[in-house]
């Protein structure tokens, strides 16, 4: 028996549905969609196929080193928030001496009983590209705030001025990672 009011619901309700069409519209309103849906098949029907992955270059080497960079910087502000010289994104993001330089920076925080919070602002430019690894030139602006991790208190806070930096970035086993960053004493304008 309640199948049957189920169906017999169903069928009220398409024949409601089936009643309100029928009244609704004029004949010119059911010409003008159905002009509507053949232009719509038209031009759906002559657009060109665009196989998207044939359009869609693979990043060069350059922009992966640029990503992995800037990925860096992201990775060095959360290893420091709560300073975590083991933080995964670290072995993510460096390697050789950037990675034992980032360690160390978290290690000092750490030891000082401190965090810091903030960004990095990058600018890099591609010197060269040799094999697997990328020479980059940048002028960043750090903002960031150093707190006292038992009170929270502001110890030191920025934007700091711009600084120059050269920046190696090399392709192990696929995955780009900074593998040197040296900061230099030439000064620069971000750009």
């Amino acid at each position: 028996m309640k199948t049957n009011a189920r169906v017999l619901a169903a069928l009220a309700g398409a024949l409601l549905v089936v009643g309100i069409a029928a009244c609704g519209g004029d004949d010119a309103d059911a010409d003008d969609d159905a002009e509507t849906e053949t232009e719509g098949a038209a031009s759906s029907e002559s657009a060109p196929e665009v196989d998207e992955a044939a359009t869609t270059a693979a990043p060069s080497p350059e922009e992966q080193a640029i990503a992995a960079y800037e990925a860096g910087w992201v990775a060095e502000f959360e290893a420091l928030n709560p300073p975590n010289p083991q933080h995964p994104a670290l072995g993510e993001a460096f390697t050789g001496q950037a990675a034992q330089s980032i360690i160390d920076i978290v290690l000092e925080t750490q030891n000082a009983g401190q965090y810091y919070v903030g960004s990095m602002e990058t600018n890099p430019e591609v010197v060269s590209v040799t094999g697997s690894s990328v020479l980059l030139k940048d002028c960043t602006v750090e903002d960031s705030t150093t707190y006292d991790a038992v009170t929270d208190a502001v110890v030191e806070a920025g934007p700091y001025p711009p600084r120059s930096r050269e920046v190696e970035v090399v392709n192990q086993d696929g995955t780009w990672r900074v593998s040197v960053i040296r900061t230099l004493e030439e000064p620069c304008t971000p750009g």
